[in-house]
């Protein structure tokens, strides 16, 4: 079950492979089958920035763009057996694969048009269910029953440099900065343990590790 916050509906996947969608809380349903092929139903999620309903299967991953009018399965997932399901609140797509012996993690950030599989050390489980916390952390629930969490909040930096650290060409014993800005677009605190850079002749302040609220921009100079 799923509501598109967007539109205001509801949906729902029952085991004799029907969608259905509810536009007045569950009080009537109509069917919404157009574009599935026989399929059993896994997840369904919607983003809660654009609308776009998704579906997971045993048969791929489907999305709607029209409020679940019609389905269109997305080949671009290198994933048939798709049993795990996560939108962010960034719109972002986390899909598991639900096939044997594989723990592959994979995530859209353009609506499910390209896929990035993600380093997890998730040591071969294979994943049934996500959810995401109010500071913005991926769980992920395996099927051995260990719960594992992610080591940051998802989708949590967003990096901006206007000047594109085009420092041009600088005399002998003078110095030149540039300033990069970082914000957390999560909802939780992030922390930033690091920064390096592989030549020595470069230094960043302020000083790390620091952190930075939800929402918070702070301003590194190189």
């Amino acid at each position: 079950v799923s509501y598109n916050a967007k539109a205001g509906s509801l949906f729902a996947g029952s085991q004799d492979t029907a969608m259905w969608r509810s536009p007045d809380n569950g009080a009537s349903w109509v069917r919404k089958n157009n574009g599935f092929p026989f399929v059993q139903f896994r997840r369904i999620a919607s983003d809660p920035l654009t609308g776009l309903v998704y579906c997971a299967t045993n048969n791929g991953l489907f999305r709607s763009t029209n409020n679940g009018d019609l389905w269109t399965k997305l080949t671009s997932l290198p994933v048939t057996n798709v049993a795990a399901l996560l939108v962010s609140h960034l719109g972002h797509v986390y899909v598991a694969d639900g096939s044997p012996g594989n723990a592959a993690v994979l995530r859209s950030t353009d609506d499910g048009n390209t896929w990035q599989q993600l380093v997890t050390g998730l040591s071969g489980d294979r994943i049934t269910c996500f959810a995401e916390s109010e500071e913005g952390m991926l769980f992920a629930g395996g099927i051995s029953g260990t719960v594992y969490r992610s080591r940051r909040p998802i989708d949590a930096v967003f990096f901006q440099s206007t000047s594109a650290l085009a420092f041009g060409n600088v005399g002998v014993n003078t110095t030149a900065t540039r300033d990069v800005s970082i914000r957390n677009t999560g909802q939780g605190t992030l922390v930033i343990d690091a920064v390096t850079s592989s030549d020595p002749a470069f230094t960043v302040q302020p000083a790390v590790p620091l952190s930075l609220l939800a929402n918070e921009v702070r301003v590194f100079t190189v």
